[in-house]
């Protein structure tokens, strides 16, 4: 069961990934790039909170959780953190 929501999870990572990839092409102004730069911080304070709360909830036993539930949690931090990347690069482009 979770597998198949983490694999629903990464397809829609890729979304904001293409979304990325079309925008790299208007990195090379500054405006570009305070635009990827302020999506990324923004991402990576996600990826830390994320990794943060998985880690404590196991070591404080929150929840019962083996390796493979604390495997699948990392990976789904990552997925939210660079969904959060695509849609404030999505956001911030249409503001700016």
């Amino acid at each position: 069961m979770i597998d198949n929501i983490l694999t629903v999870v990464m397809f829609i990572f890729t979304i904001p990934m293409v979304y990325i990839m079309m925008f790299s092409s208007k990195e090379k102004d500054e405006r570009g790039k305070q635009i990827i730069n302020t999506s990324f911080h923004n991402a990576y304070f996600i990826l830390l909170l994320g990794i943060f709360l998985v880690v404590i909830s196991s070591k404080l036993a929150i929840f019962d959780m083996d390796f493979q539930t604390f495997g699948n949690l990392i990976v789904l931090a990552i997925l939210i953190s660079l969904i959060v990347a695509g849609m404030n690069i999505f956001i911030n482009n249409r503001r700016m």
